[in-house]
C-alpha cells in the first residue's frame, strides 16, 4: 500500500487530467494494491480430492467406493426423515376465505 500511495500521491499532482480522472485513477490503483494483497495471503484452496479425504474417516476409499457411501448415507438420512414426519393432519380447516 505504501507504493501504491506514493503512486496516488503522483497522480495527484499532475496538471494533464481532469479531477474526476484522478479520482478514477487513485481508485483503480488502490483497488489493485488490496487485491494483490488479499492473493498473496493464505494458503490456497483445497482441491477436490483432498476435501474428499478429509471427509472419509477411517480407510481411504477410491472413487467407485466414495460414490457408494454417499448412496449410503443418503439412504440412511431419507430413512431418518421418514421416521420423524408425522402422518395426516392435513392443514388448516374451516379458515374461511371463500364465495358465501
Amino acid at each position: 500500500l505504501e507504493v501504491a500511495r506514493t503512486k496516488a500521491n503522483q497522480i495527484a499532482s499532475s496538471e494533464d487530467m481532469s479531477a474526476r480522472g484522478k479520482a478514477r485513477e487513485i481508485a483503480k490503483l488502490y483497488a489493485n494494491a488490496r487485491s494483490e494483497k488479499k492473493a498473496g495471503s493464505g494458503k490456497s484452496k483445497p482441491t477436490r480430492r483432498e476435501r474428499e479425504k478429509r471427509a472419509v474417516s477411517g480407510k481411504p476409499l477410491d472413487r467407485r467406493m466414495f460414490s457408494d457411501k454417499r448412496v449410503v448415507n443418503h439412504k440412511q438420512k431419507k430413512k431418518d426423515a421418514r421416521k420423524g414426519k408425522k402422518k395426516g393432519g392435513g392443514g388448516k380447516v374451516g379458515k374461511g376465505g371463500g364465495r358465501r
